[in-house]
């Protein structure tokens, strides 16, 4: 799976992004992997025989694909990674819609070596640029 980073979570939060899904995976810190709880429902988890309170300062961690359909949907932004021709690295583009046409905002000239890498530059870029 290809998640969100902590200040992604963090910036999504602070956005009102939040959708129902099963299994959600929680991070209080910069490093992804600590303190990441695999839990379920949203305000009182139940989780292997205990009950987990969620703190406010816990962010919950996305799959990029449901934030990629988000920021289409309720922003109209698109992001798109392509492979780098002839090439294993990738690259982005983000593009918006203004209701009559779309038209490109940025893109990224950078290789990266994946296309999770790609979409968390082009979220960082989104976020950093303040373009919700």
């Amino acid at each position: 799976m290809k998640y969100t980073t902590y200040e992604q979570a963090k910036w999504l939060k602070e956005k009102g992004y939040e959708i129902a899904t099963d299994e959600v995976l929680f991070c209080r810190d910069e490093i992804n992997n600590i303190e990441e709880h695999q839990i379920k429902n949203r305000d009182v988890i139940y989780n292997g025989g205990t009950f987990y309170v969620v703190d406010e300062d816990e962010y919950r961690v996305y799959e990029q694909h449901q934030v990629v359909d988000w920021l289409l949907e309720k922003h109209g932004i698109w992001v798109s990674v392509s492979q780098v021709q002839q090439q294993d690295t990738f690259t982005w583009e983000v593009v918006q819609s203004n209701k009559e046409k779309w038209y490109s905002i940025d893109w990224c000239g950078d290789d990266f070596g994946s296309p999770k890498d790609a979409y968390s530059s082009a979220f960082d870029y989104i976020r950093e640029n303040v373009l919700l």
